[in-house]
């Protein structure tokens, strides 16, 4: 082989390596037989940086899957799913509208790259795992029970993550604040790129972590709302860091330990006093 084909053939190998590889977790396990298995084709082809996919259903099927494939997948963040068409029996994937992903990029939505792609999630992975690592080191590593690393966990988001009330206004620009590119990288998200940030910290510690759609109280009005259902020693609990991170923030309290939280490791009965609203038949909590 010349020396260019083998750049290039290690350039391909390098990105094939660090694309998204597809998860299946409990919006998966929600889905029905023919689903899941739409779930995975979809899946696949956007963890491989695939233009299209075959389709051959109703709509309502297709945003179903695509719908639990994104709850399922925080590391998609690089994929625009309201962006995505159908056309002549072919879903077109879109890696569009992905803006301010990194500091130094304030400008114009712009299309992500397989390139783009492979090198941001690189960043998310390096940033999970160095922080992951350093609060284990900071509390006792191994000895560390799974309570210990949660808590450390929603401390540091807690503590280190702004709501993004001034990003909010301007959504059409700053859609990286409902990924976890915002809270990880930036310092700032709103409920559902916070919630996703939750469980992609939780999934590389193995602490079971679903992201929860419903309604609550937030800035004093009801709105849709995102926060985690967490299966811990075998129970179920609830945490919600983005109203425990607003909470902070009104009352000036820049130094939040969990022995103060409100919003942590709660039951369904507690959420239902703080006037959540969700579906337990769905959720199971």
């Amino acid at each position: 082989l010349s020396i260019r084909r083998q750049r290039q053939m290690c350039i391909r190998d390098r990105y094939m390596e660090l694309i998204a590889k597809y998860r299946t977790g409990f919006y998966y396990d929600k889905l029905d037989i023919d689903e899941k298995y739409l779930y995975r084709i979809i899946a696949s082809a956007i963890g491989s940086y695939r233009s299209d996919v075959d389709v051959d259903c109703s709509d309502e099927m297709v945003h179903r899957v695509m719908l639990a494939i994104r709850y399922d997948n925080p590391e998609f963040f690089y994929w625009s799913m309201p962006e995505c068409r159908r056309e002549s029996g072919k879903l077109q994937l879109s890696y569009e509208c992905i803006t301010n992903l990194q500091s130094d990029m304030a400008e114009q939505c712009r299309r992500v790259t397989r390139e783009d792609a492979a090198d941001l999630i690189k960043t998310v992975r390096d940033s999970r795992s160095e922080l992951v690592t350093r609060l284990c080191d900071e509390n006792n590593g191994s000895g560390m029970t799974q309570w210990e690393v949660l808590s450390s966990m929603y401390e540091y988001l807690v503590n280190n993550v702004e709501y993004a009330w001034n990003e909010l206004e301007t959504q059409e620009k700053d859609n990286w604040i409902y990924e976890i590119w915002g809270p990880l990288i930036i310092g700032k998200g709103v409920c559902g790129g916070i919630a996703q940030t939750v469980n992609y910290l939780c999934q590389a510690v193995h602490i079971p972590s679903t992201l929860v759609t419903g309604y609550a109280a937030l800035n004093g009005e009801r709105c849709t709302h995102s926060w985690n259902m967490i299966k811990l020693d075998g129970q179920v609990y609830y945490l919600d860091a983005t109203c425990e991170i607003c909470k902070c923030a009104a009352e000036k309290n820049n130094r939040f330990s969990v022995d103060d939280a409100k919003y942590f490791l709660r039951t369904s009965k507690e959420f239902d006093a703080m006037d959540y609203v969700w579906s337990h038949e769905f959720y199971g909590g």
